[in-house]
């Protein structure tokens, strides 16, 4: 009984760390709906099934050459920042607003009251 709660517990605590993978679902589902979060989670379960393919087929040992290490590491850094500069720049990025002929024009605005007069 034992181990079965050691081993909930530490498939929780993996589960649990929220990554980039996970913020870039939940700002595209916030920002585009379900679909598009959707379609992000499919393609990093693709690439979790990729990697494990590729760890089945005995390429791990590949991985473990220093250079190739390094060649990884600086290719997911360069991601991870490329993808932190684009959320930054999106926060700060000014929102325009496109005007409307109708703007200012609420149901108790004294335009849309001469307009619509009570019967």
């Amino acid at each position: 009984m034992i181990q079965i709660l050691q081993s909930l517990l530490l498939g929780v605590s993996i589960a649990a760390p929220i990554g980039p993978v996970n913020v870039e679902v939940i700002k595209r589902g916030l920002k585009h709906g379900f679909l598009l979060a959707f379609l992000v989670a499919l393609g990093a379960a693709c690439a979790d099934a990729t990697y494990v393919v590729i760890i089945y087929l005995g390429l791990s040992s590949f991985i473990n050459i220093p250079i190739v290490q390094t060649v990884v590491w600086i290719f997911g850094m360069a991601v991870l920042i490329y993808l932190g500069y684009r959320s930054i720049k999106e926060f700060f990025r000014k929102k325009e607003f496109k005007s409307s002929r109708r703007a200012g024009r609420t149901p108790s605005s004294p335009a849309m009251l001469w307009r619509y007069p009570a019967r």
